[in-house]
Order: structure tokens, then sequence, then C-alpha cells
């Protein structure tokens, strides 16, 4: 609300800012910014038939049409990332193609052209240059240049007027081609504003009815102008009735203001503080989900025009127009608007244009805490699965079915029309490689499509390795059954066999020696069965302690958060019944096993990601069994690592995934935590006794998979396991024996 107290505003006497333009030079009054520019173009072709105009990249039609209608040619150059022309792209086509002129054009008041004007007159002095400072009506004191030979300005969108533009030059203009003023287009556009008007005190939809298609069809007529017609006395009277030195301390207040609210919070053009001491018309911010902020603030009454569709030649020239032609949305700072304007309308913006866009692909139990997350951090979520019914697809923003999540171009297309920031993939490796096509191609950040392969497939992953130097175990790659054989038999000891694409411990056996190949050959095929490029790891087996290290790769830092120690079966399967963190082991191994870790990442070069360590701990020294560039699964990095750390991990990925830096300082107080999983005997669930034991404050989190009828089926993957209960604690010890004492006391009763 706008405090007025008992005083009304003071009514504004004219200060005669419009005439002091005299100054400047010759001035030519007419119709429209477009017919003002027609005429420059008219007078100054030099006589050639076809003349070449540079022009920035970053400009609409409105500007480019009044020269193509007067025969010249239109080249565009290339700006630079806060608007202001690239001085050797400039050069570059003042040599090759001799323009007769170039126009330039103060962005938003911030981009100076003093330097691109300078460098055309000091090396080119009979090129021609043309100012646009629409986009600075009110500072043309503070950004006059000598060496410009026309100023041209639109006044009719900076003030309400019913017409109005003028051209500034050092000598009159060749006018026998302007006509008188168009009686009937001013007639009838100052009705539409008078109507108008009424319209802002009213807010009443219907009137809108009354002026708007008239404003559409006045505007199509500026549009496709045929002659150039003189401003009308109707036109010229208004403009005498402007107080110009308001409207600038206006400008200028709401800028600050809105900038400062918005600042570091949505991303804008470079350099904007610079117009701080001009009288800038809007404040331009960049945000991929431009359409909704436009609507949203269109329906609170304020319009944000969006500078502009670029043509396809000038996207071409420039990625940084075809950046703000994409999302760049002009919100208005101008007289119309006050203190408490600029409030409302950072908060729609915050609200709207604060939020990312992350992918997750797939949406089971496991995405849920990531999704839930990346929610809360105002973050707007796609979930992509190929279940409608996965769970955490109604937790999204948005659920998408794609129809095969491991196809590459489906899913980068989604991608592409969603204009995501980031994807993740997290607590999984089927679509890996997807994740890594779509980072590729939409320069997200997050690891390379050669990286997920790399980090997917245990062969590739056991070579780089081996090329670093981090330590992992003797390792070989076939689909042939008879070869594995040969292969096993070369180790000389105890075997593992596991599929060299696929993770969960599915399809993992331990072989020993003296394994005779029909006993191996079952073993082998199933392994076969459950990789994903049909292919067999066998590998040295490593005894010892089981491990995971949980990791965020930012910046090429690899940061460590915690050493988890894990409980597997026995073999053949080593299915994980459990993980505690942190670590119970001796701080020098628990140092070995991070430092192997960190090896590991750094070979798999791995970047912009989590990472999920497995390790085994044999005679002092440590192995590396596998890393994923991902979260962990079993819930290690979604909950047991923040409980255990006070680090949000799921947080920091996220961050990563988008570009943004992750938090990795502690912000909760660390706890010990452990997680075991129930695992009965198998056969048909008959009942579930003593459920009443896991309600209690200790209890994190607890869900049984199971219940009575289903049938329960032997333990040789994690999807066999029926349930799982974490425990918090003051000590590690305390939370594992918690953890062990429930799994243990609630009976999943089986026949």
């Amino acid at each position: 609300m706008r405090e007025y107290g008992s005083e009304h505003p003071a009514v504004l006497l004219p200060d005669g800012y419009f005439d002091t333009f005299q100054k400047f030079g010759h001035c030519t009054w007419l119709r429209s910014g477009r017919e003002a520019l027609h005429l420059v173009a008219l007078n100054s072709k030099g006589g050639k038939t076809h003349p070449v105009v540079l022009m920035p990249a970053y400009c609409c039609h409105s500007m480019v049409d009044p020269f193509e209608k007067a025969g010249w040619k239109v080249v565009y150059y290339r700006l630079n990332d806060d608007l202001t022309a690239d001085i050797d792209y400039l050069t570059q086509l003042l040599v090759t193609v001799r323009p007769t002129a170039a126009l330039t054009m103060n962005f938003y008041g911030s981009a100076s052209t003093l330097d691109a004007v300078s460098h055309i007159k000091c090396g080119f002095p009979d090129c021609l240059c043309i100012e646009d400072f629409s986009h600075c009506t009110f500072s043309l004191a503070d950004i006059y240049n000598p060496q410009v030979d026309y100023y041209v300005t639109s006044i009719r969108k900076s003030i309400g007027v019913c017409d109005g533009a003028v051209i500034i030059g050092h000598e009159p203009l060749d006018e026998t081609c302007v006509e008188e003023a168009e009686t009937e287009f001013v007639r009838a556009r100052r009705d539409c504003q008078r109507l108008k008007a009424r319209y802002v005190y009213a807010q009443d939809e219907g009137q809108k009815g009354t002026f708007f298609p008239e404003l559409r069809r006045q505007e199509g007529e500026l549009d496709n102008f045929s002659g150039v017609h003189r401003i009308s006395n109707t036109g010229a009277a208004m403009l005498k009735s402007v107080n110009g030195e308001m409207i600038r301390y206006a400008r200028q207040k709401n800028m600050e203001h809105l900038w400062s609210l918005l600042k570091d919070k949505v991303e804008m053009v470079p350099g904007l503080e610079r117009s701080f001491s001009g009288a800038p018309f809007a404040l331009p911010i960049l945000v991929e989900n431009r359409d909704e902020v436009q609507k949203k603030l269109a329906r609170k009454g304020v319009y944000a025009p969006v500078l502009w569709p670029i043509a396809d030649e000038a996207r071409a020239v420039c990625p940084v127009s075809a950046r703000m032609a994409d999302r760049m949305l002009s919100i208005p700072v101008d007289q119309r608007y006050g203190y408490d304007d600029m409030e409302n309308i950072a908060s729609i913006v915050l609200e709207m244009a604060g939020k990312k866009k992350l992918m997750v692909l797939a949406a089971g139990l496991l995405q849920i805490p990531v999704i839930k997350k990346a929610r809360e951090m105002g973050v707007y979520v796609i979930a992509v699965d190929d279940d409608p019914a996965a769970p955490g697809m109604a937790l999204a923003d948005k659920a998408i079915v794609p129809g095969g999540l491991i196809n590459e171009e489906r899913l980068l297309a989604i991608a592409r029309e969603e204009k995501v920031d980031g994807v993740i993939h997290p607590c999984s490796e089927v679509a890996m490689s997807v994740m890594g096509h779509i980072n590729d191609v939409l320069h997200l950040h997050g690891i390379s499509r050669e990286t997920a392969v790399r980090a997917t497939n245990k062969h590739l992953m056991r070579e780089a390795f081996e090329k670093f130097g981090a330590p992992s175990p003797k390792s070989y790659c076939t689909a042939d059954v008879e070869e594995g054989y040969k292969l096993f038999l070369s180790i000389g000891g105890k075997a593992i066999l596991k599929p060299s694409r696929n993770s969960g411990s599915r399809g993992i056996a331990e072989i020993e020696p003296g394994l005779t190949f029909e006993a191996f050959a079952p073993l082998f095929e199933r392994s076969k069965a459950e990789s994903r490029d049909a292919s067999v790891m066998v590998e040295q087996f490593v005894e010892g302690p089981e491990f995971s290290v949980e990791i965020i790769v930012s910046h090429g830092v690899v940061n460590v958060l915690q050493v988890t120690d894990k409980k597997t079966t026995e073999a053949p399967y080593f299915v994980e019944l459990g993980h505690s963190q942190p670590s119970l082991f001796a701080p020098d191994v628990v140092a070995a096993i991070k430092d192997a870790a960190v090896k590991g990442v750094k070979a798999l070069q791995l970047n912009g990601c989590a990472a999920h360590a497995e390790l085994k701990y044999q005679d002092g020294k440590p192995y590396i069994m596998e890393i994923g560039a991902r979260l962990g699964g079993d819930f290690i990095s979604t909950e047991l690592t923040h409980l255990s750390t006070g680090i949000d991990m799921v947080a920091a990925a996220i961050n990563v995934a988008l570009g943004n830096e992750p938090c990795l300082e502690p912000v909760a107080e660390p706890q010990g935590v452990a997680i075991r999983y129930f695992t009965p005997v198998p056969g048909v669930v008959r009942a579930i006794e003593g459920e009443e034991l896991l309600n209690r404050p200790d209890v994190y989190d607890v869900e049984i998979y199971v219940k009575p009828g289903d049938r329960v089926k032997e333990v040789k993957s994690s999807l066999d396991r029926s349930g799982h209960v974490i425990v918090t604690a003051p000590g590690v010890k305390d939370a594992i024996a918690l953890a062990e004492h429930l799994v243990s006391s609630v009976k999943i009763v089986t026949e």
C-alpha cells in the first residue's frame, strides 16, 4: 500500500525536457520510431543502391524493417555478455563488409556504446553512426556522444503519448517524403488511451474489450507502415506537458530497488548497476521459465515484454543474443510504478523465476528423498519413470512416462522441451549413459556420456583403475563361458563372478578353487543374464571387511563425506544386509580406504556429481570393488550420511547437478546411525508380529515391504529383502545393536 498522508501529491509542472533535445542537434519529430529509422535510412544511402548497415544481433524487426524497406542490407554484429559490442567482431565486419552505416544501442542504459562508436569513427570515418536511444530516452545528456551522426528514439512507449519519435542529427534531413500527421490514427489512439486510463481505476475486465483490440490494430498499422508521418499536434502538446526530472528520478529509484531485491537470486544482465545514474526503462532478467513468469506478472497487472525475438541470422552470429531472445524478460521500472510495486514484482519473480528445473531419472522408493529434497529447496522437479505408479511420480511437480528410460533421444527430447537446468539419476545406474548424453548435448553440469559408460561398465572401470594406479583386484571380462572358466583357473584362487553392467548385488557369485566347469557354467550364465551388456567380470576374490565411501565431486575437488561399514550375506551372493556410519575401524584403515576411493574417483575422471565407492580391505591393503557416479543406494547417501555427518548430501548432489555451489558444512548434530534389512525364512507370509516395537523415537525410518499372502524368496539380490529399519543413537555401536535387536524381534512369519 502506498503512503500518501493527508496531502495530495503535488501537480508537477512541465519542465520542458524534450525542448532540451535541440541543444544536441537538429530535431525532426515524427509519428513512430520505425518511421524515424526509415527516414534516416532514406537520407543515408549515399547514392548506393544496396548499402550495408551493421546492427547488433540483439535487435527487433522494428529496427531492421525500416532499413530493409529502404533497400539496405542488414549485417549483424556480435555482442558481449554485458550487451556491449564485441569490438574484434565489429572490426572484422568493418574491414570485410565496408558498411555505409552502423547502428548502435545502449541496452538498458548499462551497455555503453562509447568504445564502439569511437572505434568506428577512428578507423572508418565515412561510416555513419546511428544510435537508437529508446532505452535511454530520459538519459540523453548522460550518453550523448558528438561522434554519433544520428540519435533516434521512440517516445511513444516511454510515456503515454498518442504518437512521438525524434531524430537528432548534426544537419537537417531531407524531409521531402514526410507526410502530415495521420489524424485518424491519432484520434483513435487517444480514445483508446482515455478508455485504458478508466480501466486502470475500475479494473473491470469487461472494459478491456473497448480498447485492447483497437490498440492491437494500431500497433499492426505501425508495424506495416508505408510512409513517414510527422508527429501530431496532440502528441507534441503531450510532450510539452512532461516533467522529465521526475520521470528520471522515479526510474532511477525503481531500478535501484528492484535490482537490490533480485541481486544474487535471479540471473540478470551483467553490469546493470551502470544504469543507476541514468533513467532506465526496465530491468532485464534471464529465466528458463520466462513464459510462466510473464503470465504470472500479467495476472497481477504488470506487463513485462520479451525483448526480442530475433532473426535466425542474428541467432547464428551471436550466442549471447540468442540466449537473451530465449530467456530474457524485461521487468518495467518506469514512472508508472512505485516502491511497493517493486516489492510486489520482486516477490512474484522470485517465486517463479528463482526455481531451477531438475529432471530426476527414475521415481522409485530410493529416489523419493531426492525428489522431496529438491522440492524443499525450491527446485521444480520433473520425475521421469516408465512406471506411472512409481511412488515418486506423485511427489514431483511434473511426472512424465517416457516409454523407455534408456531411450537416449527420447529422454533428450524431454529434457530439451522442459528446458531443464540439470539431470540426476540417484541410487541407480540403469540410465546413467542417458544422463551423460543429455549433459553433453544440452551443456549441463554433471558427467559426460563417456564418463557415465566408464563408471557403469566394470571392465572399463578396472582398466581406468589400473592405468591410474588405483588399487583394485585382478579382473577379466568375457561373454564366453569357456573362456570365463579358463580365466577363473588362471587366477589361482578364489574368484568372484559379477555382471559387467549392473548394480544392487544382482548376479554376483563366489567361486572356490577346484570348482568344475559343470558347476561353474550355471553361475556364469546367471551373472551374464543379469548384465546389461551380456558380459561377465571374472575377478580375484578379496577377503575382508567391506566399506563404502560417500563423496561429492565439485569443480574437480573430491570431497569425502563419510565411510560406511557394510554387512553382507555370505557366499555366493553377498547381498547387503546392513550399513552403519561412521566406521568403527581404526583411523589408519579408514584413512587408507578414503585415499583409495579418491584415487578411484580421479581415475574415472568424475566431476560435478555424487559418487559412491565400494571397497574391501585385505592384508593391510584397500581394494576398490567399484565406484558409481551417483548417490549410493540402500539409503546410504540419502539418509544415513546426513544423519551421521550433519551434511545434507542429497542437497549437495542436487546443487552440483544444477551447477550451484554445494554446501558441505554440517547443518545438524552428527549421530551414530545404522540400517538393517528384514530377511525372513523363504515362504508365504502368514503374519507380521511385534511391529509395535518399531514405534520409538530413535527409529528414524522403517518399512516392511511384504504383507500376509506375499511370497518371500531366498535372498539372492537386494530386491529379495523384505523391509528395513533405520535407527539413530549417540554412538554407532548403540545404533547397530538397536537395529539388530529390532530386525530379530519383529517377526515376519512364513511357512
